[in-house]
């Protein structure tokens, strides 16, 4: 496979993810209403394994990227690493865990809309 192949099914992936990243923060906002409990309770046991996999799988790659093909980060790719990278230790602390759950889950939605904002602030500056 090559890298424009792998690069645009990264690039659905991500756009899905991103989707189901708002629908997930969305549900987590919500939580106390009524509503939505039964939504929220669904997903509350499945979040922190699909969260786990999902930050492993773009950490992994991030580095195929760069080891695989020869790809090296720019400044502002580093500066997406440095907040995803730490979110696999933090969710696999909360998976093996109940007490580090509530802290893994408020570090992870803070590191990811900081990289979030990073990436696409990059994003503009590609563009």
């Amino acid at each position: 496979m090559d890298v424009a192949t792998l690069n645009f099914i990264l690039a659905l992936g991500t756009v899905g993810m991103q989707i189901g990243a708002v629908v997930l923060l969305t549900l987590y906002m919500m939580r106390s209403l009524p509503e939505f409990a039964g939504q929220v309770a669904h997903i509350q046991k499945r979040v922190m394994p699909i969260a786990f996999v999902l930050t492993g799988s773009a950490a992994l790659m991030a580095l195929v990227h760069e080891h695989i093909f020869g790809l090296e980060p720019c400044y502002w790719c580093w500066w997406q690493r440095i907040f995803i990278f730490p979110q696999i230790l933090t969710l696999g602390m909360a998976l093996s865990s109940e007490k580090y759950r509530a802290t893994a889950v408020d570090f992870s939605i803070i590191a990811s809309v900081i990289g979030a904002c990073i990436s696409l602030y990059h994003h503009m500056l590609q563009m």
